[in-house]
């Protein structure tokens, strides 16, 4: 079977979920269910622990001796999501990437506005930084838990911490105003990137007054410099590909290394399928070699 065909699935399954309409409880109930399907490294442990008082996951192979600290933000635009959902996305970067990869359950929106989920994640970070050096660990995040590794950065240099060896952004929701220009070009082949449904999302994150603030919408950060190097992946058939083309000019303009690589055809976060079709498979080992590139200890 093509790829083609394999997103034309996807698209499928997709349009029969919303068809459901489950609600906010339920799309939560049904996001945090998938991990027990799905297809694990030989070797993948989940170790829980307490991250300052967040909740948070260890995601490893085998063992973590010398390996780099991955803090993934998860997706769900701040309104759904956990350790749980992400638990397979995580398996696959620590294989790929020769990583721990820490997942983290920040406080969900509507019930928990911003900057709560910031406050958690800088939380987390402080508690990774009592244990590694800053050079060993990398931010990362997919889709709205991009917009949080991104603004988790802008934050830390506010408050003068150590930034991160790099930055991933995979399928980055680094507008929350939703200006981009590929909102309707690519509304037909994008199944999962309605500009209504994300504005209501970010609404609910963030109220009406914040949607451009920067710790937000990183994107409208008056300057970038002082990020760390920055690794952005995107699928040309996103709604969002304009956040990632626009967030990564404001980045070079800024002086900030950056690299962007835009994937023929694919979908919002298509890492997620890694079990079915060959360009996750093919992107999640490109961010293992992206930061191989880069000077990261471990």
């Amino acid at each position: 079977m093509s790829s083609e065909d394999i997103l034309q699935q996807i698209r499928a399954e997709f349009r029969a979920m919303k068809q459901q309409k489950l609600g906010l409880a339920g799309n939560r109930e049904l996001m945090d269910s998938g991990w027990q399907n799905a297809k694990y490294p030989p070797g993948t442990q989940f170790v829980p622990f307490d991250a300052g008082g967040v909740p948070a996951e260890r995601v490893f192979i085998d063992d973590t001796a010398g390996k780099k600290i991955i803090l993934h933000c998860h997706g769900g635009g701040y309104n759904v999501g956990s350790t749980l959902s992400h638990r397979p996305l995580a398996a696959q970067l620590a294989q790929d990437c020769d990583a721990v990869c820490i997942t983290f359950n920040f406080r969900l929106a509507p019930e928990h506005k911003f900057p709560c989920a910031l406050e958690d994640a800088i939380t987390v970070y402080r508690h990774l930084l009592s244990q590694h050096a800053p050079g060993r660990i990398v931010v990362s995040g997919d889709s709205g838990g991009a917009s949080l590794a991104f603004a988790l950065c802008l934050a830390l240099r506010e408050q003068s911490l150590p930034q991160p060896a790099a930055l991933v952004g995979l399928s980055a929701w680094l507008d929350f105003a939703c200006e981009g220009n590929t909102f309707e070009v690519n509304k037909p082949k994008d199944p999962s990137g309605n500009r209504g449904g994300l504005t209501m999302m970010a609404i609910a994150y963030a109220g009406k007054d914040n949607l451009k603030h920067p710790l937000v919408s990183p994107l409208y950060a008056e300057s970038l410099a002082g990020m760390p190097p920055v690794l952005l992946q995107v699928g040309t058939a996103e709604t969002l590909l304009d956040d990632s083309r626009r967030f990564a000019a404001k980045a070079m303009q800024d002086g900030v290394a950056v690299t962007l690589q835009e994937w023929p055809e694919m979908i919002h976060v298509w890492h997620c399928f890694y079990s079915r079709l060959p360009e996750a498979r093919q992107a999640l080992a490109a961010i293992g070699d992206w930061l191989r590139a880069q000077t990261i200890s471990g």
